[in-house]
């Protein structure tokens, strides 16, 4: 199994998904989180599952429309970025 390590541009990326969503309500908000961090928990069995992007990177909608991008290096899952799928790869999320 892989372990999965969420880089500081990922953690910044949920802090800032969480306030946006909870404009909607705090259940919808923990909700979301709870569904990303649970996909990132889940790349330690599936390290693979996503597509392959630029970069050696991956990618995958996760909790529709937030797409997790993330690197395997050895038998280590880094998940880099999480970013709505209507913003370019460049832009926060």
């Amino acid at each position: 199994m892989a372990r999965v390590i969420w880089c500081n541009a990922a953690l910044e990326d949920l802090d800032r998904i969480f306030p946006f969503i909870a404009t909607h309500g705090n259940q919808a908000a923990r909700l979301v989180a709870e569904r990303l961090i649970a996909f990132g928990k889940s790349l330690r069995a599936f390290p693979r599952r996503g597509g392959p992007t630029c970069a050696g990177c991956r990618e995958m909608t996760t909790v529709p429309p937030y797409i997790l991008r993330y690197e395997i290096e050895e038998e280590t899952v880094f998940i880099r970025s999480i970013r709505h799928g209507a913003r370019r790869p460049d832009q926060n999320p």
